[in-house]
């Protein structure tokens, strides 16, 4: 919601009084990405995230309950990976304490941080429920 104003009013400060709020569009580079990760992480972990369920409720249980496993395969895997390229990301960016050209130097690597946390929070996820799927098997 702050984020929400200050991108309001920043657009309003600019487009009417042509005196832009300084470094509103840098700090709003480093929230978002805790935000966006912070809420997939959330939607994951609680279970409101979109699910398409109408073929899977034609599924029998057997066949439901290997798809489950299959899937959290595929995002152990993906998020994995994505947590690495994002750690590389981060530290790279965090080495030479990157920084946007502007009026006020907001650090990069804070943003790129939220993301390394939020693909390896949802690696965690997916390796957790891939062996509550297992034991389930079993």
């Amino acid at each position: 919601m702050v984020v929400t104003l200050g991108v309001v009013a920043d657009s309003a400060m600019r487009d009417l009084f042509a005196r832009p709020i300084l470094g509103m569009r840098d700090m709003c580079g480093v929230v978002l990405p805790w935000i966006i990760a912070s809420g997939f992480t959330y939607a994951l972990i609680t279970e409101r995230h979109v699910r398409v369920t109408v073929v899977v409720r034609l599924m029998s249980r057997t066949l439901r309950s290997w798809l489950n496993v299959v899937v959290n395969v595929i995002g152990l895997i993906v998020f994995i990976f994505y947590s690495f390229i994002a750690w590389q990301m981060f530290w790279e960016s965090m080495l030479v304490r990157e920084a946007p050209m502007g009026p006020v130097a907001t650090p990069v690597y804070i943003g790129k941080l939220a993301l390394w946390i939020g693909t390896s929070l949802l690696a965690i996820e997916f390796a957790l429920r891939l062996i509550k799927s297992l034991r389930e098997k079993l």
